[in-house]
């Protein structure tokens, strides 16, 4: 366990345990890294895995305010852009299980620019955060960028970025589909629950500026480890769609 694993884990049990209740700030940064021995840096990602959690929210000149009691692991993703989507991943890291080529896509994930028959390299693996493991994640990839899963063992954060500083590649949109299942007999030994255990699955298409698929997938969460809030806002009329007087 890294360092800012390790002070998220103390900071969650301290909220467990009522040291910090909901409504509460918890110390400056400062004080964190007096109090433990540790760098801002530190501090900065152990706060950012309590906020995916949903139990801290942190505002400019306020401080971090706990806003829910730990108890059980549940990562928050919070969206309004594309950024959104790729960044709740931050405090994640990513251990990879299986990978492979294989001969055509889940046919769940076909779309026009990923014909069934093409050949597609497939990686699986788990969504870590500072507890169990989140979720259980399919990718599929061309062929052509296979070397990808070389450097994802431990990797932290998004991969569709890591897959653009690799491969001089540009994610221009991202498709998703959210919807409820029951966890398999596999999947629920690799994520530690019972099979059958309510949970979410995502499914995302990322594609370039031409529409090509970079990466799609599929990530399984059981359903007390995840929820899904978007933010959306009605477009205000421009001036020059206001009706003249």
């Amino acid at each position: 366990m890294t360092k800012y694993q390790q002070l998220a884990q103390d900071l969650k049990t301290s909220i467990a345990d009522g040291r910090w209740g909901v409504g509460q700030l918890l110390p400056t940064e400062s004080q964190l890294c007096l109090h433990y021995g540790v760098s801002r840096i530190t501090v900065r990602a152990a706060i950012s895995a309590l906020s995916s959690l949903g139990l801290v929210s942190k505002r400019p000149g306020v401080g971090t305010r706990v806003v829910r009691p730990a108890s059980h692991q549940r990562f928050v993703h919070t969206s309004d852009s594309i950024e959104s989507v790729l960044q709740f991943t931050e405090a994640t890291r990513f251990e990879l299980l299986e990978k492979g080529l294989v001969p055509g896509v889940d046919p769940s994930l076909v779309r026009p620019d990923c014909p069934s028959g093409q050949p597609r390299f497939w990686f699986r693996g788990l969504r870590c955060g500072v507890q169990s493991p989140l979720c259980v994640a399919d990718f599929y990839v061309s062929p052509l960028h296979a070397s990808l899963a070389e450097v994802l063992p431990g990797h932290q954060g998004s991969i569709v970025m890591l897959m653009q500083k690799l491969f001089n590649v540009e994610l221009k949109e991202i498709e998703q589909n959210i919807e409820a299942c029951a966890i398999s007999a596999s999947q629920a030994k690799m994520l530690q629950v019972r099979a059958g255990t309510p949970a979410l699955v995502t499914r995302r298409w990322h594609r370039d500026a031409l529409g090509h698929n970079l990466i799609a997938s599929i990530s399984t969460y059981p359903s007390d480890r995840y929820s899904y809030s978007i933010l959306l806002r009605k477009n205000l009329p421009s001036e020059q769609d206001t009706p003249a007087s």
